[in-house]
């Protein structure tokens, strides 16, 4: 995780974790921006190691502050997780947390 990103609370069970299994990648956790952190659309979250990169790119949505909005993570060949976007109307929720739970093909 970069740091630009923090953990949302001290619960070592929403940690950003990944897996491999079934042909696919799962990444889970909830995070939020670091403290005075600025968002913007393109905004690296993490880098998966190699063996753990899709062979393609693929989107997908992630729920922000409880569900209320939404913002779009995208997982780049080269292991790159990015927020790719989001309503501007979630720039406040955004803040609060980003939860993230990811089914990624292999």
């Amino acid at each position: 995780m970069t740091d630009r990103f923090i953990y949302w609370n001290d619960d070592k069970s929403l940690r950003l974790q990944y897996r491999k299994g079934y042909d696919a990648i799962y990444v889970a956790g909830v995070i939020k921006p670091a403290e005075g952190v600025t968002l913007a659309y393109d905004e690296l979250i993490a880098t998966l190691p190699a063996g753990y990169r899709p062979s393609r790119l693929w989107y997908q949505l992630c729920a922000l502050s409880g569900g209320g909005y939404f913002c779009r993570i995208r997982v780049d060949k080269g292991g790159g997780i990015v927020i790719s976007g989001y309503d501007p109307d979630g720039a406040g929720a955004i803040k609060n947390s980003i939860e993230i739970y990811l089914t990624i093909p292999l």
